[in-house]
């Protein structure tokens, strides 16, 4: 796959949970699996970084980053350990109001929940020369707010992520793994350099913009063998049934953007009928 002046091909692998719980979903991987797959890369001579490192890396094709969308304190319990044996760092993508807090925001239809990690665990991580980046405040659907709560979902984030880490934040991942134009626009102008996403069909592609990076990653799931991470860096040949099943799976889980919206047209709906309520018992 050959790639335009403005583009380069990076290794960026995204996960989710490292869970040995069984979950009906596909967005997560067991420890055992999660080891199976940083060892295998290991031996085939990657090392993981920061998506902030990679981006400045000139010339080395054997640098690889994790990243680990919604800061889950799996990543913490099982990923974290992992990845310190081997000597590699990862980026990890918080969501700011649910930061110690269970993922109340997720749609989840057969009510499990897990935890995020506190700000503790997160400082741990950043001492260990982890990169933490944005996830937004809510992991709200940024496409389909207004210009003043998308502002105050980038720009919100990130003040309080260096606020309460001493970190500066240049890295942000778009929640559902989704951005339009507008929302890049806003990113870039609150001051990231860089936006992650799951979209289209140029995984493992970086897009230089006058304003920053954009850059497409992996998604890996519950089915991935380590061998199958390992081609997707590589150029196996199911590259393009990989970004199918990606693309699959992109759309599946914009059912759950669907549910947040409904959800939140119902809170504002019952609390509107509140008030009514409230005005005439007044």
């Amino acid at each position: 796959m050959t790639t335009a002046p403005n583009e380069r091909q990076l290794g960026v692998l995204t996960y989710h949970t490292v869970e040995p719980h069984f979950d009906l979903g596909i967005t997560w991987v067991t420890p055992r699996q999660f080891r199976q797959h940083v060892e295998l890369l290991a031996q085939s001579g990657f090392r993981g970084v920061g998506i902030g490192e990679l981006l400045h890396l000139e010339g080395e094709t054997k640098a690889i980053a994790l990243t680990f969308d919604d800061a889950y304190q799996s990543v913490y319990e099982w990923a974290f350990p992992c990845l310190s044996e081997a000597g590699w760092t990862a980026t990890v993508f918080p969501i700011v109001e649910y930061v110690g807090r269970d993922n109340r925001w997720d749609g989840n239809l057969f009510g499990r929940r897990l935890a995020h990690m506190d700000w503790s665990e997160l400082r741990e991580l950043v001492d260990s020369g982890w990169e933490i980046g944005s996830h937004g405040l809510t992991h709200s659907y940024l496409d389909w707010l207004d210009a003043n709560r998308l502002r105050r979902e980038l720009r919100g984030s990130k003040a309080a992520l260096e606020d309460r880490l001493g970190i500066e934040v240049r890295t942000f991942c778009a929640p559902y793994g989704r951005a339009s134009p507008r929302v890049l626009s806003e990113a870039f102008e609150a001051g990231y350099r860089a936006v992650c996403l799951l979209q289209g069909g140029s995984a493992g592609v970086a897009h230089r913009l006058d304003a920053g990076w954009v850059v497409q990653r992996w998604a890996i799931y519950r089915l991935d063998s380590a061998r199958g991470v390992l081609a997707r860096l590589t150029g196996g040949r199911r590259r393009r049934a990989w970004l199918w099943i990606q693309r699959i799976v992109s759309a599946a889980n914009f059912g759950g953007v669907l549910v947040q919206c409904g959800r939140e047209k119902g809170l504002a709906i019952l609390s509107g009928f509140a008030k009514i309520g409230r005005g005439a018992a007044g």
